[in-house]
This record gives C-alpha cells, sequence and structure tokens, in this order.
C-alpha cells in the first residue's frame, strides 16, 4: 500500500521486515506502480526515481493510508490493519522525477 502526500510516496514498514534497512542502506531509487488487467490488456505505469528516507511510525498517516484502501469502518479490516505496531516505520520517497504511461495493448484472439 502506498499513500501520495506532501508530494512524498508513503509506505509502512515492519521492525522485522529488511525493506526498512535496505532504504537506510541504498536512499537512491526507484519504485513502479503497475495496473495491469491481462484479460483487456490494460498496463498503467507510474515509474518514480529519487530518494528514500526511513521515518518514525505516525499513527495520523497510518490511518489515511490505510482508510484509503480498506474503508472506513475499521471493523471491516483485516485484523493485521487494526492495531499498528508502534514499532512500525514510514518510509518516505521524494521523487526526483515521475513517468507516467500508458502501455496497454490490444488482445488478438486469433
Amino acid at each position: 500500500m502506498v499513500f501520495w502526500k506532501d508530494e512524498c510516496l508513503w509506505i509502512i514498514g515492519t521492525p522485522e521486515g529488511t525493506f526498512p534497512l535496505r532504504v537506510d542502506k541504498h536512499p537512491i531509487c526507484a519504485i513502479g506502480i503497475v495496473d495491469f488487467d491481462h484479460t483487456t490488456g490494460k498496463v498503467l505505469h507510474a515509474g518514480f526515481r529519487g530518494k528514500a528516507t526511513v521515518e518514525p511510525f505516525n499513527y495520523d498517516l497510518a490511518k489515511l493510508l490505510l482508510t484509503k484502501y480498506l474503508g472506513l469502518n475499521e471493523m471491516n479490516w483485516d485484523s493485521r490493519f487494526k492495531y499498528q505496531d508502534p514499532q512500525n516505520v514510514f518510509i518516505r520517497f521524494k521523487p526526483d522525477t515521475i513517468v507516467v504511461r500508458d502501455q496497454s495493448y490490444i488482445i488478438n484472439d486469433g
């Protein structure tokens, strides 16, 4: 799950995961987001290049991110997302460049 706020992409990282460690070691990176449907040939791509940092966990930002994907009613959320671990972190990605492309194709059935 990714959230766009303050001209940055925000991603929740977990304390046991290696993602925050890799970001600390290699902050210059890229992120690609693809909306793909093989049944229709739809391929929408957004590519970002920039710098990422590990930031302290923020409950308000986490709630914004999670409600975007899971809806406003927290009672309907998967239990993994109901109570965020205060040891979690945020990955803040500040893009230097953004490229958005429609790379869709026509499906040829015969």
